[in-house]
C-alpha cells in the first residue's frame, strides 16, 4: 500500500487486552511504514497515553475486561475535554446495533474482527487524513477565525467524504453488485431480528425463495451482461409490489413482503412478518407472478419468466436463519420437481436429502462413465497478451436435470465425500489433456481446483505424484489452486499437504483471495507461488475507486512478496487496460473467453482470438 511521507510519521495508538492481537496490529502497520506505534494491553492507561501521545489514530479494542472500549470514549471526553477523537473500535461483535453505538459515541469507524489487513490500512489511512486535516484546523484557529471556519468546512467535507465512503462500502458488502438488493448476509441479519421479535410476540414469520426455471437457458442464450439487465428488470419489477425498507420493520399487513433479496443467482428471497395463513403466501405470489407475466424484452429475444417458490416459516421449520432459507430451498426444488407454482417446506422433503443422496450417486456414475466434461477457460499473460495456460471447470450435463451448476453439487460432494473422487478424475483428466496438448506442440500451465476435504485427504499427494509420472507432465505447468478459507479450516493439515505437493514441483495458488480472514503472515507461511484476487473486486473496478485500490495494493504488495498476480473476471477491455497498467501478470475472464471445451478451445488458440489491437 502506497503511502505519503506525512503517514508514516502519524501516531498510532493501540489498546486491546489481547498480546497476540496487538502484536498483530504492530507487525501490520511497520509493514507498512507507519514508524510511531504504542501498544497498550491496559484500557486504563487510556488517557495518559492519549495526553502524553496525541494520537492520529487510536485502535481500540470494545470487549475489555475492566474498562469496554465505549468506556475508554467516554473518559476520554470527560478528562481531555476531547470534541474529536480519531478512534477505530476494533470489535468482534458484527451486528448492526454494535456498530452504530460505537458511532454515535463518537468512533470515527470501526473494524470487525476477524480483520483483513488490506481493509485495516485502508481504514487508518482514512483516519489519519482526517486528524491531519483537525490538527492543522487548530494550528490555524489560533491567529485567523476565518480560517478556522474555512477549515471546519473542509473537516466536515472530510467527515461527510468518510461517512459516504463508508455507506458506499457498507452497501458493497451488503448489497448485490448487479441488482443493488440486499444480499444474503443482510437477508439473514434481518431475518434474525424479525425472528428475535416473533418470539417475543409468539408472531410467525414465513420465509419464501423465488426461483427461474428456465435460469440456464435465458443465460445461455443472452450473454452475461444482457442478463444482469434482465436481473435488474425482474428486481425493479418485484420492488414495484414489496415493501423493501433499509431497516427491518413489522408492518401491520401481513401480505407486504419485506426485505425483498438477491441471495443466489437465480434466486431472490423475500421475508413476511406477522405470517398468519396461507392465504398471506398467496397473495404475495399471486402479486409476484402477476407482476412477472407480462413478457421482458430483451434486444432480439422476447422471454417470459416461469417463476416457482418455496416456502418456510418460522417457528414450525425452524428457528434459525439458515434453517429457514435452507427448508426454502428445499421447497422450492420439490416445486419445480412437482410442477406447482409453489410449496411449502415439509419435514417428509428431507427426503430431499434422498434426492441429494441420488445426486450424489449419480454423480459418482457419471465420474466412472465420464459423464461429467472439463471446460477449460483461458488465462492471458497480460505482458505479451498470450496465453500461458487455462483453468479446468467441471461441468456435468445430467440426463434429466439437463446441465447441474457446480455450485449446486461440489458442496453436497463435499459434504459426503463425493468430492475426493471427483477431485481424482479432475487431476486424470487435466493432466491427460496436458500430455495431449503437448504433444500437439499446445504448450499451457493448467489450473486445477482442491477443496477443503482434498487437503485433508491424506492420499492427495500420492495421487498427484501418480498421475505427472503416467502422463509424463512437467510438474512445473501444473498450479492446484486452493481457497483461503480451506488453508484455514485445518491449518496444520492444510500446510502439511500444500508442502508435499510443492516438493512435488507443482504451482500453488491462494483462489479467491481477499474474500476471507487470512493474514499476510500466515500467507507468507504458505508454499504458494500465486495470488489470484477473487473476481468481486475485479468485475467492476473500473467504476468502484475501493475496489480499483483494493487491486492495484494487493498487485504491488504481492509482487513485493515475489507472488506472481491473477485477477478473475474480467468482463471489458477496461479492466483488461487498467490491469496491465497496474502490471498485473495474469488475466482470466468472459472478456477473453468462456471456458471452453478442450477441441473447441484448440479451435479458440488457431483462431488467435485472443490477442488484442
Amino acid at each position: 500500500m502506497k503511502l505519503t511521507a506525512d503517514n508514516k510519521n502519524a501516531v498510532i495508538l493501540a489498546i486491546d487486552d489481547d498480546d497476540v492481537i496487538l502484536e498483530l496490529i504492530e507487525a501490520i502497520l511497520l509493514e507498512a511504514g507507519f514508524k510511531n506505534i504504542i501498544t497498550s494491553v491496559k484500557a486504563e492507561e487510556s488517557v495518559a497515553l492519549y495526553i502524553e501521545h496525541n494520537p492520529d489514530v487510536i485502535l481500540l479494542d470494545q470487549n475489555m475486561p475492566i474498562m469496554s472500549g465505549l468506556d475508554v470514549i467516554n473518559n476520554l471526553r470527560e478528562k481531555c475535554n476531547a470534541e474529536y477523537l480519531p478512534i477505530i473500535v476494533v470489535t468482534a461483535d458484527n451486528d448492526i446495533e454494535t456498530k452504530v453505538k460505537v458511532l454515535q459515541h463518537g468512533a470515527k469507524d470501526y473494524l470487525s474482527k476477524p480483520f483483513d489487513h488490506f481493509e485495516m490500512l485502508a481504514r487508518v489511512n482514512n483516519i489519519v487524513e482526517m486528524s491531519t486535516f483537525y490538527k492543522e484546523l487548530l494550528l490555524r484557529n489560533k491567529s485567523l477565525d476565518h480560517v478556522v471556519h474555512r477549515q471546519t468546512d473542509s473537516l466536515m467535507n472530510a467527515v461527510q467524504k468518510q461517512e459516504a465512503a463508508e455507506k458506499e462500502l457498507q452497501d458493497t458488502l451488503l448489497h448485490d453488485g448487479v441488482t443493488g438488493l440486499p444480499n444474503r448476509y443482510l437477508f439473514e441479519d434481518r431475518l434474525s431480528q424479525l425472528i428475535m421479535t416473533s418470539k417475543r410476540n409468539k408472531t410467525s414469520v414465513a420465509v419464501i425463495v423465488i426461483g427461474f426455471d428456465n435460469y440456464n437457458e435465458i443465460s445461455n442464450t443472452i450473454g452475461h451482461a444482457a442478463y444482469d439487465s434482465l436481473l435488474r428488470t425482474i428486481s425493479n419489477r418485484l420492488k414495484s409490489i414489496l415493501r423493501t425498507s433499509d431497516t427491518v420493520s413489522v408492518i401491520q399487513d401481513a401480505t407486504i413482503g419485506t426485505a425483498l433479496s438477491r441471495i443466489a443467482e437465480d434466486m431472490f428471497a423475500i421475508i413476511v412478518p406477522i405470517f398468519q395463513t396461507l392465504n398471506d403466501i398467496d397473495k404475495i405470489l399471486g402479486r409476484c407472478a402477476e407482476t412477472l407475466l407480462e413478457p421482458i424484452d430483451m434486444p432480439d429475444v422476447l422471454f417470459d419468466i416461469m417463476v416457482r417458490a418455496g416456502v418456510s416459516y418460522f417457528p414450525e421449520h425452524g428457528t434459525e436463519p439458515e434453517d429457514l432459507i435452507q427448508h426454502a430451498n428445499i421447497a422450492l426444488y420439490h416445486a419445480r420437481e412437482e410442477v406447482k407454482d409453489y410449496t411449502i417446506y415439509d419435514i417428509t422433503f428431507d427426503k430431499l436429502t434422498k434426492y441429494r443422496l441420488n445426486l450424489m450417486a449419480e454423480l459418482k456414475d457419471a465420474i466412472a462413465n465420464d459423464s461429467v466434461e472439463l471446460y477449460y477457460q483461458p488465462k492471458i499473460d497480460l505482458r505479451h497478451n498470450a496465453v500461458t495456460g487455462c483453468e479446468a471447470l467441471i461441468r456435468w450435463a445430467h440426463p434429466d436435470f439437463g446441465f447441474v451448476a457446480p455450485d449446486s453439487f461440489i458442496p453436497m460432494a463435499e459434504k459426503t465425500g463425493t468430492i475426493r473422487l471427483l477431485t481424482i478424475w479432475v487431476i486424470d483428466r487435466a493432466m491427460k489433456q496436458w500430455s495431449v496438448w503437448n504433444n500437439k506442440g499446445i504448450h499451457l500451465n493448467i489450473s486445477i481446483n482442491l477443496s477443503t476435504r482434498d487437503l485433508s485427504d491424506k492420499f492427495l499427494v500420492k495421487n498427484v505424484q501418480e498421475k505427472l509420472k503416467k502422463y509424463q507432465v512437467n510438474p512445473n505447468n501444473i498450479i492446484f489452486e486452493v481457497t483461503e478459507s480451506s488453508t484455514m479450516r485445518d491449518p496444520t493439515v492444510s500446510m502439511k499437504t500444500l508442502n508435499c505437493l510443492a516438493a512435488l514441483g507443482v504451482m500453488l495458488s491462494v483462489d479467491d483471495y481477499g474474500t476471507g480472514y487470512s493474514s499476510l503472515s500466515y500467507l507468507k507461511s504458505l508454499p504458494v507461488n500465486e495470488i489470484k484476487i477473487d473476481k468481486s473486486f475485479v468485475m467492476n473496478m473500473h467504476e468502484d475507486k475501493n475496489n480499483n485500490i483494493i487491486v492495484k495494493s494487493t498487485i504491488e504488495l504481492a509482487h513485493n512478496l515475489g507472488y506472481s498476480v491473477v485477477a478473475e473476471g474480467i468482463e471489458n477491455k477496461e479492466i483488461y487496460d487498467l490491469l496491465q497498467f497496474y502490471q498485473c501478470d495474469i488475466a482470466q475472464g468472459f472478456f477473453m473467453s468462456r471456458a471452453l471445451p478442450a477441441e473447441e478451445m484448440e479451435s479458440w488458440l488457431i483462431g488467435k482470438e485472443w490477442i488484442f489491437a
